[in-house]
């Protein structure tokens, strides 16, 4: 929780209350007061939550390869030269494919597209041009009802789907990989027999998930 806000002035809220607005403070106002409140006026809360942060997106965890090991051999500057190159890349090709760049933090890149389809299209490009210059990123994908805070100062996002993703794209995928979720996987409008099922367990969770089969073909979409 962000430890600026005081939780204690937080006045109770009504269900889709339109004069609310998109930001961190107005979130972490309503964790606060659904964590506080009871089990009736929480079911106010959540509702508020959902429709004032609730969207259902594809979600898109990036991942870049090999950053641990340039910092501890050739020192942090090469390290983060290498973020600032593989961001150069990958961002625009993300934003392409409509994707929403949520933030940039250390290696890893989260984004949000209306589908899933356009999200494996901007991994394909994304993939194929980080390679072309010497890079490389594991690329995990979801899909489901999320909170998405739209702050501009303070842009996050939440939820099942973004978890599993991220089980995918920084603690499963290796470099050149890429694993979509389950939910992901039913929303594909082209399903292709190059998607690869497998099963995972990680963190307490068990997840069915699948894995893009690149062997001997273009990365190109």
């Amino acid at each position: 929780m962000n430890p600026a806000i005081d939780f204690q002035t937080v006045p109770l809220v009504a269900a889709h209350d339109s004069s609310l607005q998109n930001t961190q403070a107005t979130f972490y106002h309503l964790i606060h007061q659904w964590r506080t409140a009871n089990v009736e006026t929480r079911s106010v809360v959540e509702q508020t939550l959902w429709a004032t942060f609730g969207q259902t997106q594809a979600i898109m965890i990036l991942d870049m390869s090999g950053f641990s090991k340039t910092a501890n051999t050739k020192g942090i500057l090469p390290a983060l030269s290498m973020i600032q190159h593989m961001n150069a890349i990958a961002i625009p090709q993300l934003q392409t494919q409509g994707g929403d760049i949520i933030k940039s933090e250390a290696d890893n890149i989260f984004a949000i597209f209306p589908t899933v389809d356009l999200a494996i299209t901007a991994a394909f490009n994304t993939l194929q041009a980080v390679q072309a210059e010497g890079l490389n990123v594991a690329i995990g994908i979801g899909y489901g009802s999320i909170f998405v805070i739209e702050d501009p100062v303070h842009k996050d996002f939440f939820g099942d789907e973004v978890n599993l993703a991220s089980k995918l794209g920084e603690d499963t995928a290796e470099g050149g990989e890429l694993m979509i979720t389950e939910a992901a996987y039913q929303q594909l409008q082209t399903p292709d027999h190059r998607w690869a099922e497998f099963h995972l367990g990680i963190s307490g969770i068990q997840m069915v998930a699948y894995q893009y089969q690149f062997e001997g073909l273009s990365l190109s979409a």
